[in-house]
C-alpha cells in the first residue's frame, strides 16, 4: 500500500498543479478592469492568446485576450428568448426554433453576433446572425 501511495501522489499533486493555469499580470488585471463582476474564472493558454471562462450573475462566458491583455472576443451562453425580436423574428421566417442546439453571444470590438447551433436530421448547422436578424455567411456544418 505505502508503494502505491508514493507512486500516485506526485502524479495526483503534479495533475492539480497543471490544472491551474495563472495568467501574466497585464492580462489579469485588464480582464478584472473589463470584467469586475467575473466569478470562478478559469484561464488557458493557446498560443498567442488566452481565454479565460467565468460566470457573471449565473450566465457563462468566455473572453478571448491577446498577450498585451486587449479583449479579442467574449461569448456568453445565451437562450433563445434571450435574442432580440428582430433575430427571433428573422429565424422563424426561415428556419424551425424545435432544431436549436445551442446559441452563442458573441461580442467583439466591431460588433456583436449571434452563432446558432442546429441539428436538422441528423446533420448539424452553425448560423450566424446580425443584431439586425440578417444572416451572416452562408450555414456551416
Amino acid at each position: 500500500m505505502k508503494v502505491t501511495t508514493l507512486y500516485i501522489l506526485p502524479i495526483l499533486l503534479l495533475s492539480f498543479a497543471c490544472a491551474y493555469v495563472k495568467p501574466p499580470s497585464e492580462i489579469l488585471n485588464s480582464f478584472l478592469s473589463n470584467f469586475p463582476e467575473a466569478k470562478n474564472s478559469n484561464w488557458n493558454q493557446d498560443g498567442d492568446y488566452w481565454n479565460v471562462n467565468y460566470k457573471v450573475r449565473g450566465l457563462s462566458y468566455t473572453t478571448y485576450m491577446d498577450t498585451s491583455g486587449a479583449v479579442n472576443r467574449t461569448e456568453c451562453l445565451t437562450n433563445y428568448g434571450a435574442l432580440p425580436i428582430i433575430v427571433r423574428e428573422s429565424f422563424e421566417a426561415r428556419f424551425n426554433v424545435e432544431e436549436i442546439t445551442s446559441i452563442i453571444k458573441v461580442e467583439t470590438q466591431e460588433e456583436i453576433y449571434f452563432e446558432l447551433f442546429m441539428l436538422t436530421g441528423n446533420k448539424k448547422y452553425k448560423l450566424t446572425c446580425g443584431l439586425n436578424g440578417d444572416l451572416i455567411g452562408e450555414p456551416s456544418l
